[in-house]
C-alpha cells in the first residue's frame, strides 16, 4: 500500500537541506533527504509498523504508529523550543540531550516517543525508536542516551515500506 502524507511542511530547497547537513555535521541518508525534499514531514497514512520493545514479551511484536515525521522549518537544525512542536528544531531543543549526536529526531511515535535516524557511525542510515517511558525522570537526560533504544528499520525507506493499516497498540 502506498504511503501518503498529510500536514506536511513546505518543500525544502537544496540549499536549505545543505544548511541542515552543515549544522548537523553529517550528510543525511539519500532516502531521507529525498523524503524531506518532497514531503518535508507530515503524518503518514497508513501509520502502523511492527516493533519489539521491552513492554512486550521477548517473542512478541507490538504494532505502534508514527504520529508524525518532523518538518524542517526556518530554524533548520537549530534547537528552538519556541518552534512548532512537529519540527526538527523543537524536537532538538526539547529532547536533544536524550540521545547521542549520532542521531537526529525525525518523528514521534505513539505521540510521545522519538523516532531517530542514525546520521553518523556504524548505525548510519538506520531508524531507531527512543522509548521515552524507560527513562528515569529523576536522572539526567545526558546520562540516559542509550536507554530505551530499539532498532526499527535498516533505513528510512525500509521503515516506510513497513507502514500498514495494522492493529496499532494504543498505549
Amino acid at each position: 500500500m502506498p504511503v501518503s502524507f498529510v500536514r506536511s511542511g513546505k518543500k525544502l530547497r537544496a540549499s536549505d537541506l545543505q544548511r541542515v547537513e552543515d549544522k548537523l555535521g553529517a550528510i543525511l541518508p539519500t532516502d531521507y533527504s529525498k523524503f524531506v525534499s518532497k514531503h518535508n514531514g507530515g503524518s503518514p497514512k497508513p501509520a502502523c509498523f511492527p516493533c519489539r520493545i521491552r513492554k512486550y514479551r521477548q517473542d512478541d511484536i507490538g504494532h505502534l504508529w508514527v504520529s508524525w515525521f518532523n518538518r524542517i522549518d526556518e530554524n533548520l537544525a537549530t534547537p528552538n523550543d519556541k518552534a512548532p512542536y512537529d519540527t526538527l528544531s523543537f524536537q532538538l531543543a526539547r529532547f536533544g540531550e536524550s540521545f547521542s549526536h549520532h542521531f537526529v529526531p525525525i518523528g514521534k511515535v505513539a505521540d510521545e516517543h522519538l523516532l531517530l535516524l542514525a546520521i553518523k557511525g556504524a548505525r548510519q542510515g538506520q531508524v531507531w525508536l527512543k522509548w521515552m517511558g524507560e527513562l528515569d525522570p529523576l536522572a539526567s537526560l545526558k546520562k540516559q542516551k542509550t536507554v530505551g533504544l530499539y532498532k526499527v528499520a535498516d533505513s528510512f525507506e525500509a521503515l516506510l515500506l513497513q507502514l500498514s493499516d495494522g492493529a496499532c497498540q494504543r498505549l
